[in-house]
């Protein structure tokens, strides 16, 4: 009789044999710089300082301090070396997937469902994303204190005191830290209590709800600190932007989309654009299987457990709530999809019990080794940028994200005439992104184009009067124009925006030393430096007006 040692054995070897590719992966240009490369808290390495930032910061619209620490963990140990960022993604998923699947074979005994379950969460193509993206370090410590605060609350069940519920509430909280998407393990709790805990026929269903009171609780207050930050980091969409009743159809749709890609992952992208319009019959067709697969998941307990699993989970990021400007996104699927995995490992094992065991097994297993060969063709794609979104762009339309971030990175490279392709494409795809309109002004004002550059710049102010980015890019193209005192201006608007803006500091105290302000611009300078002291400019700008001010005595 195979052991379950040897089936965690395999899944470690498959894993570290499909994600081992990404030791030598670049940080992308989608989020990675701002988390990782601009961050200079994460690059002090682990500091009281940096712990307290962690704590109290909506930096990148989140809040997530045990994610920040980890990654300060990351820079303290192995520097920028973004391959050691990368594996310790992959070592976290590792650990997720073993303690997925014992904790599986805890609740039900059952060895290949809880093998089968644990497989598609490890090597599903749809996870690749979470896994090979730095910036989701989020989502792989998130899945890891969810099923640990899961594995502790069944320590309580089979033995209940307040000690061992404290310990599942402590890792519950801690994973809320991680990532807010644990605002739903209450829900999964609870789920578990019907189906295999089999709790409801026990134990009265008030209990039950009584005893998840304080995780709801902590999910509650969770819910309202994300929403708060990334509100006022002007993340959450207004419902100008995207109407509910937009939002509510492409709800219905994505759910249906994401278990299209599950059972055939083609054509997944690092970000979906929403689609210009929703047709009807989708909306239709999309409620309708819903409504289907609802009906035929109360047949059976673990239908219903593992579709009100997927249901639920995925309600914080079914777009209701819309933060960003994807449709959808593969990320969202991590936790969701064990939902999926369930019904089809207990369906698969009810089903082999009655008839056409061998060829269901042979089945199952070919459908595994397929999500395998596409998990290692799109693991690469997360080599580096322009490997990431030229992807994109090839397998969606009008993907007016994926030409800005690309457009960027050949920029930086040096390949000033594709970038433009790209960057002109991406403003003409979503002509009211004020984003594309500031990067493409910041390489034609590269390009020495400054008058064009600032009508980009202008543009982009238009759409967003609060992009601080856009105001201080101005200010640059003001200053190159010998405008200073309007360049002062920008950057003083961009400084009211975001007060820690260092870049501004720095623009705005040349803008200073050129009008003849040299107290002021020392004093710019010099916050310029606090803010980062590895700024190699602000302190040359800090020495000559100094100099300045020396010479004029």
């Amino acid at each position: 009789m195979l052991k379950p040692i040897y089936v965690s054995l395999a899944l470690a070897v498959l894993i570290l044999t499909v994600y081992f590719q990404v030791h030598d992966f670049e940080l992308v240009n989608f989020d990675d710089r701002e988390t990782i490369v601009g961050n200079t808290h994460i690059q002090n390495g682990l500091t009281l300082a940096g712990l307290a930032w962690a704590f109290s910061t909506s930096y990148a619209a989140n809040w997530f301090p045990v994610t920040w620490i980890s990654h300060m963990i990351d820079f303290q140990l192995f520097g920028l070396d973004s391959g050691w960022f990368h594996l310790v993604n992959v070592v976290i998923h590792l650990a997720s997937t073993l303690l997925l699947f014992a904790m599986l074979r805890r609740m039900t005994g059952k060895l290949w469902e809880s093998a089968f379950v644990s497989f598609v969460f490890a090597l599903h193509p749809l996870h690749v994303e979470s896994v090979a993206w730095v910036s989701e370090r989020k989502d792989v410590l998130s899945a890891f204190f969810w099923f640990l605060t899961t594995w502790l609350y069944l320590d309580y069940v089979d033995r209940p005191n307040v000690r061992r519920y404290l310990f599942s509430l402590g890792a519950f909280v801690v994973g809320l830290m991680s990532k807010q998407m644990l605002v739903s393990l209450p829900l999964t709790l609870l789920l578990l209590d019907y189906w295999p805990l089999n709790r409801s026929k026990t134990t009265l269903i008030s209990r039950l709800v009584t005893e998840k009171v304080p995780y709801l609780v902590l999910s509650a207050a969770a819910s309202i600190i994300a929403f708060n930050v990334q509100h006022q980091a002007g993340a959450v969409l207004s419902v100008d932007s995207i109407p509910l009743a937009t939002r509510a159809a492409n709800a219905l749709i994505s759910y249906v989309a994401y278990l299209g890609t599950f059972f055939w992952p083609s054509g997944l992208a690092v970000f979906y654009p929403y689609p210009p319009t929703l047709p009807a019959w989708q909306i239709a067709g999309a409620a309708l299987i819903l409504v289907a697969i609802s009906a035929l998941a109360i047949r059976r307990p673990y239908l219903t457990v593992g579709w009100l699993w997927y249901l639920g989970t995925l309600v914080p990021v079914i777009g209701l709530v819309q933060v960003g400007e994807q449709a959808r996104a593969d990320r969202y699927t991590y936790i969701p999809m064990i939902g999926i995995s369930i019904m089809l490992a207990w369906g698969m094992s009810e089903i082999m019990e009655r008839r056409a065991r061998f060829a269901l097994a042979m089945v199952s297993g070919l459908v595994c080794l397929g999500w395998l060969a596409v998990t290692w063709t799109q693991v690469p794609y997360w080599r580096n940028s322009v490997t990431l979104f030229e992807h994109a762009i090839a397998v969606t339309q009008n993907n007016f994200i994926a030409h800005l971030d690309l457009g960027a990175v050949l920029a930086e490279q040096g390949r000033t005439q594709e970038a433009l392709r790209h960057l002109y494409a991406s403003v003409e795809e979503k002509p009211d992104h004020n984003d594309g309109h500031d990067t493409l002004g910041a390489v034609l004002g590269q390009m020495g184009r400054s008058q064009e550059a600032a009508e980009q710049f202008q543009t982009a102010i238009r759409i967003q009067p609060n992009d601080s980015e856009a105001h201080c890019n101005l200010g640059n193209v003001l200053v190159a124009q010998g405008k200073f005192a309007d360049a002062a201006q920008e950057f003083q608007t961009a400084l009211r925006i975001l007060p820690d803006f260092v870049t501004a500091h720095f623009g705005l105290g040349g803008a200073l030393l050129n009008l003849g302000q040299t107290d002021a611009a020392i004093a710019q300078f010099k916050e310029a430096l606090r803010l980062d002291p590895n700024m190699a400019a602000a302190r040359d700008g800090l020495s000559k007006a100094i100099a300045l001010k020396q010479s004029r005595r």
